[in-house]
């Protein structure tokens, strides 16, 4: 549902930019037809302070499609962590919880101080063992593999289409 309303703001702020970005270059057009042509310094000034003007609203364009980019991935990891306890794909919730009761029984029984260490000298040593390694993050290798709300709905919609097909 997140992922959906983000990506509902981002279209939003997307046409709400570009109408913003029409309404100025329209503006910096009649400007430009009404000025007077007789002082070419002059014309020039405004030109680049036009251009400098534009050149940042497209700038604040980007950086509000990145910020919306970055809320999007935010609010996608979040519900495949809630779809990852909510069972929505049995076998990785499955794995899930197999991983946390094995972290759970060897917690209880080896001290965490030296869950730490072992892990630790891990991480440090790992680049001295295997140099040529490529590093990755496995949690969220896992949380890639389950699916977000609008990932669940597609799927459906997808489903619903075979069916039709073949009836």
């Amino acid at each position: 549902m997140a992922c959906q309303s983000a990506t509902l703001q981002g279209r939003v702020f997307q046409e709400a930019n570009l109408r913003v970005t029409a309404e100025l270059q329209e503006l910096v057009q009649a400007s430009r037809d009404s000025m007077d042509l007789a002082d070419e310094d002059e014309d020039d000034e405004k030109d680049s302070e036009r251009k400098g003007l534009i050149d940042k609203i497209h700038m604040v364009q980007d950086i509000i499609i990145t910020v919306q980019n970055l809320l999007d991935e935010v609010a996608c990891l979040g519900e495949r962590i809630k779809n990852t306890f909510n069972w929505s794909v049995p076998f990785l919730s499955g794995l899930a919880l197999v991983v946390f009761i094995i972290a759970g029984v060897i917690t209880y029984f080896i001290p965490i101080r030296y869950v730490v260490l072992i892990w630790g000298i891990n991480k440090f040593t790992k680049k001295l063992r295997n140099p040529y390694c490529i590093d990755n993050n496995e949690v969220l290798d896992f949380l890639s593999r389950v699916p977000s709300d609008v990932q669940k709905v597609q799927y459906s919609e997808l489903k619903v289409s075979r069916k039709k097909k073949v009836l």
